[in-house]
């Protein structure tokens, strides 16, 4: 083999695996991209979903204050009571966050990885 012919070959080579890492790059930004859509659009939806769910909870909360100060003759005592209520709600969350917040979240974000990765 004549050297001309050995460095046309190692040209054409390069430029194969030049062209393969270009592609193999592209794919990585169209699959980062996809990913980072899907999850925006899960986040916006979420946002969504949880402001709707604290308006509804809220009236809820201030139209059970407002029925038991009717019944105590007392509207202070009313949104006193309705509004403790959410006390021990908070404790009970705070102690079980690792079981109601973090464990999901993780399960989440696993199955969506092993998802992606297939």
């Amino acid at each position: 083999m004549s050297s001309e012919k050995i460095i046309e070959d190692l040209g054409e080579n390069y430029q194969y695996l030049k062209t393969i890492a270009e592609n193999k790059i592209e794919i990585f930004k169209l699959q980062f991209y996809q990913k980072m859509y899907a999850s925006l659009g899960k986040i916006i939806l979420s946002a969504t979903f949880f402001i709707s769910a604290f308006f509804l909870l809220e009236g809820l909360l201030i139209a059970f204050s407002i029925y038991i100060g009717n019944i105590l003759n007392s509207l202070i005592l009313g949104f006193l009571i309705g509004f403790s209520t959410l006390i021990p709600i908070n404790i009970i969350i705070y102690l079980l966050r690792e079981y109601l917040i973090y464990r999901p979240l993780a399960h989440l974000v696993h199955k969506k990885l092993k998802i992606d990765e297939e």
